[in-house]
């Protein structure tokens, strides 16, 4: 593990070219072999997830996942030891709830309908919600998306 480190279709991406390389890298997965559809609705202190995930015909049946995750930005923490010690680092994207593995049908979609409880602590402008499918034999994420939270 190193900092910055990048993950492009689940692998360890040090490609030259820097962001612009990513950016293509992450356009050309973004046509994968999964569709994803990812739907919520929100009050005060709940939220309704819908996702509906599908594998092309050509996908191995059977042998992905899907996952949603509840992410928050804007976090911080003050680093007591090491070599940051004494500094306060910013983390994006901390991962607040994980559901899943959902087991993504291969004969059809497979449709996942959650009410997932916020905890008070957690800034609503600062939340979104994560669904990717993911390979089973590889961990290769097949497809994902993200959609922020809404006031």
């Amino acid at each position: 593990m190193y900092t910055p480190q990048f993950l492009a279709d689940g692998h360890d991406f040090r490609g030259s070219g820097g962001y612009d390389s990513l950016r293509q890298r992450v356009r050309a997965a973004a046509a994968g072999p999964a569709k994803v559809k990812l739907t919520m609705s929100l009050d005060s202190i709940s939220t309704e997830v819908q996702v509906r995930a599908e594998l092309d015909a050509d996908a191995t049946a059977g042998a992905a996942d899907l996952f949603v995750v509840i992410t928050e930005n804007g976090l911080s923490s003050k680093v007591a030891a090491g070599e940051n010690r004494g500094r306060s680092l910013d983390h994006d994207a901390v991962a607040r709830r994980l559901l899943g593995p959902f087991p993504v049908a291969a004969n059809g979609p497979t449709d996942i309908r959650q009410t997932l409880g916020l905890a008070p602590e957690w800034r609503r402008d600062r939340l979104s919600v994560v669904a990717f499918v993911q390979g089973r034999t590889r961990g290769d994420v097949l497809q994902a998306m993200s959609l922020d939270y809404c006031r």
